[in-house]
């Protein structure tokens, strides 16, 4: 799509996995209007996008551009097969974060049980330093192949001597740099480039997105990676506003939360070498939606259940806490489920599970809340619980006009 276009709209678009929202710019990037669409299940999301361009926004190729990112049906889902849980499965999973999309499972074979495994749009495998090929590694590749496993690609992103005998075992895979250096350093750069482009190169067929790929000025992204370039962009006070560090962001919408952070809030690294920048983690069955059934799960088992019911409804604590525990959900209101995957992010990140760092939360000066939750969550009860998971003096701050994500589509690039 050219770029010299007559004075028009710069139109940009999420498409979630609830709404689909937009904001329009004019041709000084002053935003005109912006608005929500509720997600038509009966129709590919791609296709919903393209009428809402074409029959509800005005949009005429012509004049106007779009830029479009997508966290739809949950985003990329990918598998981790590593050599060791220590070491290379850990990069993996920062690597896959970094790029926007969602680890399902990780761990070496041993540790995942094949046939319970969900099925992945990419099957990554990593491993070992570069060194010579041993029969080991012939087994060990082996073993993979035979396992059974549902993906649509195979990445390869482990010792560079494999990389010779591993089409033998994956005859379409795809190999890139060892993931891990000699000395055990951090290598995911063009890994995470892969991931982050598996659309764009058709390494994953997405067909929900094929209708709308053509009505965009830049590459489809997944919503996380645009929002990890926001808050590396922020971090780096690159953007037209500012805030505190550290800081820790929220993107709490209908699938998923996924938590932003600083390597300088990591109270220990499990013996890696991994810590960034800039930080992702992304919690699969903590959403307000499509996951609400596994948010509720997991809230009603949370040892701190009490404390959190003491904050949200200090007045009928017990009542609530017995019907929670009882699966008597019918009263459950989106406020409470934003609240709930605030409180769970934050609960699970202070003690480190679900495979995550462990963060100091007290060294933590602000906790910015975006998404979905951005409009529904209340302040008091959100610094309440910030106390009750250690950050007394952290402040609470609300992205309700969605800058933070504007400013990472205004970081999007059109291919030359």
């Amino acid at each position: 799509m050219k770029n010299d276009k007559p004075l028009g709209s710069t139109i940009c678009i999420d498409l979630g996995s609830t709404v689909i929202k937009y904001m329009r710019f004019d041709h000084t990037q002053t935003m005109t209007d912006a608005g929500y669409f509720g997600r038509d299940y009966t129709i590919p999301v791609g296709l919903q996008a393209q009428k809402i361009l074409d029959d509800e926004l005005g949009f005429t190729d012509e004049r106007d551009v779009a830029k479009i990112c997508s966290s739809a049906n949950g985003g990329l889902k990918v598998g981790i097969i590593a050599y060791t849980k220590r070491y290379s499965a850990n990069y993996a999973s920062l690597a896959v974060m970094s790029a926007g999309a969602n680890v399902l499972w990780a761990g070496t074979l041993a540790d995942v049980a094949t046939g319970t495994c969900k099925a992945v749009d990419l099957l990554l495998i990593v491993g070992k330093t570069n060194h010579a090929i041993s029969e080991h590694d012939h087994q060990w590749l082996t073993n993979i192949a035979a396992a059974r496993f549902s993906y649509s690609t195979v990445l390869f992103a482990g010792n560079t001597a494999l990389q010779t005998i591993v089409p033998d075992y994956f005859p379409k895979a795809i190999c890139v740099e060892n993931i891990m250096q000699d000395n055990l350093r951090y290598n995911g750069d063009e890994l995470i480039n892969i991931i982050r482009n598996a659309y764009i190169n058709d390494l994953v067929q997405e067909d929900e997105l094929h209708a709308i790929k053509t009505r965009s000025l830049t590459p489809v992204l997944p919503t996380p990676a645009i929002v990890e370039k926001a808050y590396g962009a922020i971090m780096a006070q690159q953007t037209d506003f500012c805030m505190l560090s550290p800081m820790v962001l929220l993107d709490i919408g209908g699938a998923t939360t996924d938590m932003y952070y600083g390597g300088e809030l990591i109270a220990d690294n499990t013996g890696c070498s991994s810590q960034s920048s800039t930080n992702r983690h992304v919690y699969t069955n903590y959403g307000i939606a499509v996951s609400r059934e596994r948010l509720l799960e997991a809230l009603a088992n949370c040892n701190d259940l009490t404390l959190f019911l003491q904050v949200v409804f200090p007045d009928s604590v017990e009542e609530k806490y017995m019907a929670l525990r009882d699966r008597n959900w019918e009263w459950v209101n989106n406020d409470f489920l934003a609240e709930a995957c605030f409180f769970m992010a934050l609960s699970d990140c202070r003690n480190g599970e679900r495979g995550q760092h462990h963060l100091q939360l007290a060294k933590t000066a602000v906790v910015c809340v975006t998404g979905g939750a951005s409009q529904l969550c209340n302040k008091d009860n959100l610094q309440s619980i910030l106390a009750i998971c250690g950050a007394q003096n952290t402040r609470v701050l609300f992205d309700s006009e969605y800058r933070i994500w504007i400013e990472g589509m205004k970081l999007l690039q059109s291919p030359e």
